[in-house]
């Protein structure tokens, strides 16, 4: 009885063992992972991000909610793999509002985390912030765990838009901005979409290997419909090959 317990007890660590040794001596392949914690076809500049990656012959798995159809160049594309998270279930909204935050963070954690665990292993995890919870705690461990490279497309800030929702002394506010300043720090690379946010990340977060100023979302929408460009040369330099 008790040789099975110790069975039992010792199986899943035997099992995450192999997982990280097949990590760590897999070779790293032509791929990169794009995740948007939100509607993927509402998100013109990882579609744009995802169309440019393909375009050069990585493989794509782009990873997001469904819900709106992203642009049809991503469907067709055979680079590009589409996975979709599972949405924090309806029920959670009859909750009280802390405890219903509380509830859909530990929700997106595990879902998000399983579903990058199961992708196949990417030199790169591209992220899109907002959302900055749980995306960046979450897509920073999988890079640890695959010895993979995080990089943060800054689209805003995820405290600021949180604040607007609560209010700035509300103790959650306080704990996003410390938890987004711990976070952007975990980063291999960073974009933004301004020159603002850029000196701003560098000057006050002290967040460094920044690339060249990005899209605004018009503009990598006008892009995705073009079917993609060939601006991307910038990204490419820095994500993907290593």
């Amino acid at each position: 009885m008790s040789f099975s317990l110790d069975i039992l007890f010792f199986t899943p660590f035997v099992f995450v063992f192999l997982y990280l040794l097949a990590n760590f001596l897999a070779k790293t392949p032509r791929n990169v992972c794009i995740v948007v914690l939100g509607d993927i076809g509402r998100s013109p500049r990882m579609q744009y991000h995802a169309l440019s990656f393909a375009k050069e012959g990585f493989r794509v798995y782009l990873v997001g909610y469904s819900g709106s159809q992203p642009h049809e160049a991503i469907l067709q594309n055979e680079n590009i793999q589409l996975q979709h998270v599972r949405e924090p279930p309806v029920f959670l909204v009859y909750f009280p509002r802390l405890i219903q935050y509380i509830l859909k963070v530990l929700w997106q954690s595990m879902m998000l985390l399983w579903t990058l665990l199961l992708l196949p292993k990417s030199s790169s995890l591209l992220i899109q912030n907002p959302p900055s919870i749980p995306t960046m705690l979450v897509s920073y461990v999988v890079c640890c765990l695959r010895h993979s490279d995080l990089v943060i497309d800054w689209h805003n800030y995820g405290h600021t838009i949180l604040s607007m929702a609560l209010r700035p002394s509300h103790p959650l506010v306080k704990f996003a901005t410390w938890y987004e300043k711990k976070c952007a720090k975990l980063s291999a690379y960073n974009m933004c979409v301004t020159d603002a946010m850029k000196d701003d990340l560098e000057k006050n977060w002290n967040v460094s290997k920044m690339a060249r100023r990005l899209m605004t979302d018009i503009e990598a929408l006008e892009l995705v419909l073009q079917d993609g460009s060939d601006d991307e040369a910038g990204i490419q330099s820095t994500v993907g090959d290593d």
